[in-house]
């Protein structure tokens, strides 16, 4: 047995959220968290709150503030929400800030999800196939400390304040450990300054110009070189007026 929850709000059969100052005795309720039912506490003494009828195993309003489990919902549900939201970040080349979208590609997004370290996540990102692409953490009241950073050593992470997560579409994190990214302006000059390798051999790529090449292969279109020609089994050759595509194969003893 622990000290009962004061938990601030409940939900009604319809899934609508109620604060205890608008409840009613003898109505039914839910918790938020936990789901099991609770009851109003209505008294004079007390600021109104809800209580669990019967204890429950486990339930967030026990050592979180309702702050902290509003942000954790709000990123459980930005993924099917409308909200544009952007991420600051630090740009690994330039060192410029620059701004990524959000939310992240993932099939799912779990709460409290489980660590082998036995710590437990704010939130998890993850694949398809169950794997995490990236851990979010929530700062209200306490950021996360060394040891729990520790823990989640290997796995992409960055801590976001909970006011943001809950009003702000343009997240800060106060700790950033997601994997290193460029901003778009360097990753278009890395882009263009590299070569490009067709068939084995290195062409020069350094004109935004030539990004394209027309492909006889696929009815006269355009196509990216970097994408297309590469791996392409037909012949491509470079001159003055950049890369070029002949649609043959005869290049490589083949009929076409």
């Amino acid at each position: 047995m622990f000290a009962p929850i004061k938990i601030p709000l409940a939900l009604l059969a319809d899934g609508t959220e109620i604060r205890a100052e608008y409840a009613v005795r003898n109505a039914t309720y839910r918790c938020p968290s936990c789901q099991l039912p609770v009851i109003p506490r209505l008294g004079q003494q007390r600021r109104p709150h809800f209580a669990h009828k019967t204890d429950p195993v486990r339930c967030d309003f026990l050592n979180e503030t309702e702050a902290h489990l509003r942000a954790k919902w709000a990123l459980r549900d930005l993924k099917t929400s409308n909200r544009k939201v952007v991420v600051v970040r630090t740009c690994s080349h330039c060192h410029e800030f620059f701004e990524q979208p959000w939310p992240l590609d993932c099939s799912e997004v779990q709460l409290e999800y489980s660590l082998t370290t036995g710590h437990v996540a704010d939130a998890a990102l993850l694949r398809p196939d169950g794997q995490i692409r990236a851990v979010i953490e929530v700062f209200c009241e306490h950021a996360v400390d060394p040891v729990k950073a520790a823990a989640l050593h290997g796995i992409p992470w960055a801590e976001f304040k909970g006011e943001d997560i809950l009003n702000g579409d343009r997240w800060v994190p106060t700790q950033d450990c997601f994997r290193p990214s460029q901003c778009p302006d360097c990753k278009a000059r890395q882009h263009r300054e590299q070569d490009v390798r067709i068939h084995g051999r290195l062409y020069p790529y350094h004109d935004p110009c030539r990004e394209r090449v027309r492909c006889p292969q696929k009815s006269a279109t355009v196509v990216n070189v970097m994408e297309a020609c590469a791996p392409c089994r037909h012949f491509a050759t470079a001159s003055p007026e950049g890369i070029t595509c002949t649609g043959s194969m005869r290049a490589y003893g083949a009929k076409g």
